[in-house]
């Protein structure tokens, strides 16, 4: 059986697909995802400034698939993920591996990434003027 669509497609193309769908809904202030391999793996987290947004993200990701498989929306109470995130894992030194309970975050290239961020604010902008 295949893995998820996070191991068939170069991860930078899965993250700007993603963020880009996502960025339809209201200005995105960050998004992880988890390469866990257990509990978290695929897992994505999609931080909006406004809970309006968050709530019609949830809504539509709810409706939709990613490679073949449908994806499953849920809103968390949780507002700062930097406690949640496994420091030990961006220095490679977790010893709890794919068993820890922390996210263990998988990063996009810095470049996709602040291209992504860059785009992002220069739309939000466009559309507040």
């Amino acid at each position: 059986m295949p893995e998820s669509g996070i191991d068939m497609l170069p991860f930078d193309q899965f993250y700007e697909d993603v963020y880009i769908e996502a960025c339809k809904f209201g200005p995105l202030r960050s998004m992880i995802v988890c390469e866990n391999a257990n509990h978290l793996k695929g897992n994505v987290y999609l931080y909006y400034e406004r809970e309006q947004d968050a709530q019609r993200a949830k809504d539509n990701f709810n409706t939709r698939w990613y490679d073949e498989r449908p994806m499953y929306s849920d809103l968390t109470h949780i507002e700062d993920f930097r406690e949640a995130i496994c420091r030990k894992h961006d220095m490679k030194a977790c010893e709890r591996g794919n068993e820890c309970n922390f996210m263990h975050v998988k990063r996009p290239s810095s470049r996709i990434k602040m291209d992504l961020e860059k785009a992002q604010a220069k739309k939000w902008q466009s559309m507040a003027c």
